[in-house]
């Protein structure tokens, strides 16, 4: 019987040393958040108005570490992607052209681009071409040989948004002999 009042306060005191700690928040690079108590570089200082991170006021689910993390949470100084995704359709992953030109791309975004924001496709690490609104690109002259496409979402002041996973293809060119 001792044993159940030494733990209560025990408990009491746990909780409410928890309660106390900080919580940071910084949004990653794939738009998620990653949640710790040490500061990162460019983490804020989370706070649930709604949500407590813990209370000892008995078992309720809305205030449980689980609910606190599907709270809302305003990151400041980081722009958050509005994209689910971007994706490259064609050509496929390590597609094969032989004498072909052009070669023709297709990018999906999800959802559909906003004013203002673009497209720029990135051949072997470098901007291919202007970015631009459609989603249909052609890639013209290239040389043979193995080639790395990547699309980015980019704002109206050439801010990169969402980047899609980069995509390897081939390009053989008959010789001239």
């Amino acid at each position: 019987m001792i044993k159940k009042y030494f733990l209560l306060p025990l408990a009491g005191f746990v909780a409410s040393f928890a309660y106390s700690q900080s919580l940071y928040v910084t949004t990653n690079v794939d738009g998620s958040n990653i949640f710790t108590d040490t500061p990162l570089v460019n983490s804020v200082l989370y706070t649930s108005m709604n949500n407590p991170i813990s209370s000892f006021n008995g078992v309720n689910a809305a205030n449980s570490p689980a609910a606190a993390i599907n709270t809302t949470v305003a990151v400041s100084n980081q722009p958050v992607s509005a994209y689910a995704a971007i994706t490259i359709t064609q050509p496929a992953d390590q597609a094969t052209f032989h004498n072909q030109t052009p070669i023709s791309v297709i990018v999906l975004t999800q959802p559909d681009l906003k004013a203002g924001e673009q497209v720029q496709l990135m051949l072997d690490g470098v901007a291919y071409g202007l970015p631009q609104r459609s989603l249909n690109f052609s890639l013209m002259d290239l040389a043979r040989g193995k080639h790395q496409l990547q699309a980015v979402i980019i704002d109206k002041d050439g801010n990169s948004l969402k980047n899609s996973a980069p995509i390897t293809f081939f390009k053989q060119q008959a010789s001239l002999l």
